[in-house]
């Protein structure tokens, strides 16, 4: 999350006061996920853009925000295969598909960038690996912290240990290796 729009010294109190929006920023972030499982906007049936519309309207009702720093991505089957850049046909979410959100909002000043993925349907499986994802993505992210000037090579490096360790749900010392 970064600000938007913040002109200044950075004092003590302010950098205080900065990481207090940031914190409530994500908060609300999270909040607004929460909401979205809540009430099932993300469910079979749906178009991409019907799901995108409705975390829109329910960012507005919930926290009165009406910006977003980056288009909204709701992506779902062969779509979840692209880009951040590409624009694919819009897909409708089948019963037993994981889906991806990835959303911007801004909360006053404060842009948050947050993802989820969701899993439809029965399968454990999918729900299992769905689950797993903020482990992983804590495994990859201290790969990339243990050297920030290779951020990206990082990444590549981390998931290609998860690869190389057993399943993703396991907690062998091969995943955590650095």
């Amino acid at each position: 999350m970064r600000t938007t729009s913040y002109r200044g010294p950075v004092t003590a109190t302010v950098e205080s006061e900065r990481t207090r929006q940031l914190a409530e920023a994500e908060e609300k972030a999270e909040a607004l996920f929460a909401e979205v499982t809540r009430r099932g906007l993300v469910a079979p049936g749906l178009r991409e853009s019907q799901v995108s519309n409705a975390v829109r309207d329910l960012g507005a009702e919930l926290f009165g925000t009406d910006k977003h720093w980056h288009k909204r991505v709701v992506r779902t089957g062969l779509n979840a295969l692209t880009t951040y850049y590409d624009d694919p046909p819009l897909r409708t979410l089948a019963p037993e598909d994981i889906v991806y959100l990835d959303l911007g909002p801004v909360f006053a000043e404060w842009e948050a960038d947050i993802g989820r993925s969701y899993a439809l349907g029965d399968d454990p499986e999918r729900k299992r690996l769905v689950a797993d994802l903020p482990r992983v993505f804590e495994i990859v992210k201290a790969h990339c912290e243990a050297s920030p000037a290779q951020a990206w090579n990082n990444w590549s490096i981390g998931a290609a240990r998860l690869r190389a360790g057993s399943r993703i749900g396991s907690r062998s010392p091969d995943t955590h290796a650095s």
